[in-house]
């Protein structure tokens, strides 16, 4: 990994609002620790209906970045209804499953980015480059 653009793309994203949503109480503290070197300030839920209804409460995250499969409400469907609220707002799917039949709502509701889990720090900061170093 490029230390340089590691370090660009920290001081793009130190100061974004970012919404986290993830079921697995494990997976999220330990994917929490990492995203917590990158981002200042990071709102976390449990499931999509928790994640849209922070959205809405708060509603001016910059990123959102969600698991797929979750009980109440799917990554996928809230990002669907994310992007009805706000267009422009980078989302970012985590999957441990590679679902190709996903891919068609990947791009119909523009999600920025598709990374696997467990997160990949090579992965993760590749995607963010791709969204904030374009």
């Amino acid at each position: 990994m490029d230390i340089e653009i590691l370090n660009k793309i920290i001081e793009k994203v130190q100061k974004i609002k970012v919404l986290y949503v993830e079921d697995n109480k494990d997976v999220r503290e330990q994917t929490l620790k990492i995203f917590e070197d990158f981002f200042g300030d990071i709102h976390v839920s449990k499931n999509g209906l928790e994640g849209l209804e922070l959205f809405k409460l708060v509603s001016d995250f910059d990123l959102v970045i969600t698991d797929i499969s979750m009980p109440i409400m799917s990554g996928i469907n809230m990002s669907k209804s994310i992007r009805e609220i706000d267009s422009e707002v980078a989302i970012i799917i985590m999957s441990a499953h590679n679902e190709k039949n996903i891919l068609d709502d990947i791009e119909e509701y523009k999600i920025n980015q598709y990374i696997f889990k467990p997160l990949n720090l090579d992965d993760f900061v590749g995607a963010l480059q791709k969204i904030y170093l374009k």
